[in-house]
């Protein structure tokens, strides 16, 4: 719709009431995206658990081979 230069109260009204049909469907339309953007934030949230528990482990792995490789080693000397 095309407002006139000189707009009067039913012109503005009538633009008020076309625009508010327009940006109806984008509401769900951003409903539906912050329903995917919080899909997205749990699977990394996941995501990060598995990989703080997976550098949980690898750091105990070298722990416990740095500790085998010293006791080898002091065995060996003595």
């Amino acid at each position: 719709m095309q407002i006139p230069e000189n707009p009067d109260n039913r012109d503005i009204r009538e633009a008020l009431l076309e625009l508010r049909e327009e940006l109806g469907p984008l509401g769900g339309e951003v409903s539906k995206l912050r329903g995917e953007v919080g899909q997205l934030n749990d699977k990394v949230d996941k995501l990060d658990f598995k990989f703080d528990t997976y550098q949980k482990g690898t750091d105990g792995m070298v722990r416990m081979a740095t500790t085998s490789i010293i006791a080898t080693a002091t065995v060996v000397i003595i």
